[in-house]
């Protein structure tokens, strides 16, 4: 019998949240600095003198159609980018979660490979010899 389905299935039991919190906690604190981010730049947009060489809304004016969808298909990118750092924390939790899986089967291994078992498994987890 194979007991990695199951050891997979008491480790999500064990860690249900982190497959849930983990990416809103990545997507909050990224919001978090956003938001910080958008304040300052409201706060200090009297104060700072920027030039550039050229007139933004000259440029808006000689811009054509096709140059919005461009500008729409980078947009795209930009928020398939921020997308990845969520995903990237996913990528770590469940790393974490199957490696917490293989060696919870190294210490049933280890633990109950005679008859008498001191460490509170289940029985259909143990390895039979």
């Amino acid at each position: 019998m194979n007991t990695f389905p199951l050891l997979l299935k008491r480790e999500y039991w064990e860690h249900r949240g982190g497959m849930l919190w983990a990416p809103v906690w990545i997507t909050g604190v990224f919001l978090l600095i956003t938001m910080l981010g958008i304040i300052t730049a409201e706060v200090f947009r009297g104060h700072v003198q920027m030039h550039s060489g050229f007139s933004l809304d000259q440029l808006r004016g000689d811009l054509a159609a096709t140059d919005f969808a461009d500008a729409g298909q980078g947009l795209d990118v930009v928020q398939m980018m921020l997308a990845s750092f969520a995903s990237i924390g996913v990528f770590f939790v469940s790393f974490f979660y199957l490696l917490g899986s293989l060696t919870t089967t190294g210490a049933i291994a280890a633990c109950c490979s005679g008859s008498r078992c001191p460490c509170p498994i289940p029985a259909r987890l143990r390895r039979k010899h």
